[in-house]
């Protein structure tokens, strides 16, 4: 018989024990996470609470883990106990049990955690910029659901009465090194516009700073030439988890990926060109710092113009996701 504990610091070789066999068998979608990794970007952040983070074990063996957590109040400046996140459980596949009995002793015991603060409407899988943990860890990208070849889990969730709640699509590209292509349109959008690396003038809400607080930011802003002081017409912002090092000097991050948070530009600007040199000179800058890089980024199932532009851009669609809600009385 199985048994779930909270999490204390002398257990982390155990999370990522669990974390380590998934992450192995499913490189696409969970990141190799390291100890230093673990104590900069989850037990590092002022948000986390050991009380939330459940490990189950088989005897002495950890054999399965979830996370559950809580979002942002609505001006980003303090935690919200009503907003409630469950990062999908990730369990062992060598193991003695159901693998399902499992996840949904882990679902259950990470909803008692939430109940007993109050939360009741809780979010599987994670949803979007609300969720504290994660970012770059699950999908490479924000937090945005459920990996749908996980019909497992998907399957646990539905019968425990959580519901569909949005589904993304991920796309990444591959420069190694960044080779641009200067169509007719992007020539034309350049000899209109000027695009600019952004240096951000006002501090972050104190939710962003937290939640992107190992990671370097780069914005880009794209404004006409003859009006470089108004408002941009549009921006891109790219974000890279920052290298670590152990205390034995061996990095420990070695692969450069950067998330796509947004790619944007005014509607009356649409379909000139502006977003495709925007791209192009952001990845241009990027590949100055390096040589081979990743990026990945999500879109709204139903965003069907980003996506268009995202496989003209020349990104391959890795995959969807999907993201669950349950509200309990």
């Amino acid at each position: 018989m199985f048994k779930v504990r909270e999490f204390h610091n002398r257990l982390i070789d155990d999370w990522l024990e669990v974390w380590g066999d998934q992450a192995a068998r499913f490189p696409e979608f969970l990141a190799p996470i390291t100890r230093q990794v673990m104590e900069l970007q989850i037990l590092g952040n002022p948000l986390f609470d050991p009380a939330g983070l459940l490990i189950a074990y088989d005897e002495t063996r950890p054999i399965g883990v979830i996370h559950a957590a809580f979002g942002p109040n609505p001006s980003g400046s303090d935690l919200s106990r009503l907003v409630g996140i469950l990062y999908p459980p990730v369990i062992r596949s060598d193991i003695p049990h159901d693998r399902g009995e499992v996840a949904r002793a882990l679902i259950e015991a990470a909803e008692n955690y939430l109940s007993s603060r109050g939360t009741r409407r809780w979010y599987a899988g994670g949803y979007a910029n609300s969720s504290p943990f994660y970012t770059g860890l699950y999908g490479w990208t924000n937090p945005v659901g459920v990996c749908d070849d996980d019909v497992e889990t998907i399957g646990i969730f539905r019968q425990m009465g959580y519901r569909p709640c949005g589904t993304s699509r991920r796309f990444r590209l591959v420069c190694a090194p960044y080779r641009p292509v200067i169509t007719p349109k992007i020539q034309a959008a350049d000899n209109e516009v000027v695009v600019s690396r952004f240096v951000r003038q006002s501090e972050p809400s104190w939710w962003e700073a937290n939640i992107y607080r190992n990671f370097e930011t780069e914005e880009w802003n794209v404004f006409y030439r003859n009006a470089i002081n108004d408002d941009p017409i549009a921006g891109a912002v790219f974000r890279r988890m920052s290298p670590t090092f152990s205390t034995r000097g061996e990095i420990e991050q070695t692969e450069v990926r950067y998330i796509l948070d947004y790619i944007a530009v005014v509607e009356s600007k649409l379909r000139r060109g502006i977003a495709s040199l925007l791209l192009m000179v952001a990845l241009a800058d990027l590949s100055r710092l390096n040589s081979e890089f990743i990026v990945d980024t999500v879109t709204d199932v139903r965003d069907a113009r980003l996506t268009s532009f995202l496989l003209a851009s020349r990104f391959e669609e890795v995959g969807t996701v999907s993201s669950f809600f349950k509200v309990v009385s």
